[in-house]
């Protein structure tokens, strides 16, 4: 361009020239993701670890439960007994009163019978009163003392019965009209339950003579 004599101006191009320029915004919302992504990573991250240090601890420092071995079951840490074998009967006794005596059987399972007689209580019985109280290892579930589970059998014929539980002492009581002079075969039988649900193994059957 031509401005007067002696004078030039030269005006440059820019025509094609690469101009960069920043964004503010842009690199202020990198900013922002970039704390984002900071502080997620420390929200998850602390419980994370929190929770495995605890869990490690709880493994490492946990309590075993002890048992102590009882006769037909254990112990545990509760204190509650858990009973892990079937129940048996343990012991059984017979009372018979005839007139004005009463006759005691008594045997433990595997043992020895011993009989003893005293003279009875109260008004004397016409005919034989039976009393028959078997007694179980451990504790028993109530609901299954019934009297079908258990019979009184004998070749005269198979007396009527009722039927007591005692759970305190685990003593059933079977009371019947026996005859005098004639033997008789008690059973207890597999429906029989402990308090923990375990059936009898076997059925448990002694004889005695009214």
């Amino acid at each position: 361009m031509q401005l007067g004599k002696g004078f030039s101006f030269k005006a440059s191009s820019t025509r094609g020239a690469k101009v960069k320029s920043r964004n503010p915004m842009s690199q202020s919302s990198s900013l922002h993701h970039a704390f984002l992504a900071c502080l997620l990573a420390i929200v998850f991250f602390i419980p994370a670890l929190s929770l495995y240090a605890c869990g490690s601890k709880a493994d490492t420092s946990g309590s075993t439960a002890t048992t102590s071995s009882g006769s037909s079951g254990s112990s545990g840490s509760s204190g509650s007994t858990v009973y892990t074998t079937s129940p048996t009967v343990s012991s059984t006794s017979v009372k018979v009163t005839s007139g004005g005596t009463t006759t005691t059987t008594s045997q433990r399972s595997g043992g020895s019978r011993t009989t003893s007689t005293a003279a009875s209580t109260g008004p004397v019985v016409v005919g034989s009163s039976g009393q028959i109280a078997v007694v179980f290892s451990e504790a028993m579930d109530g609901g299954t003392m019934v009297i079908a589970n258990f019979t009184i059998t004998s070749s005269a014929g198979n007396p009527t019965f009722t039927l007591s539980w005692d759970n305190a002492s685990n003593t059933a009581t079977l009371t019947a009209t026996l005859t005098s002079g004639t033997e008789y075969t008690v059973t207890a039988l597999r429906g029989l339950k402990d308090a923990a649900g375990n059936t009898m193994a076997a059925t448990y059957s002694f004889s005695f003579t009214a």
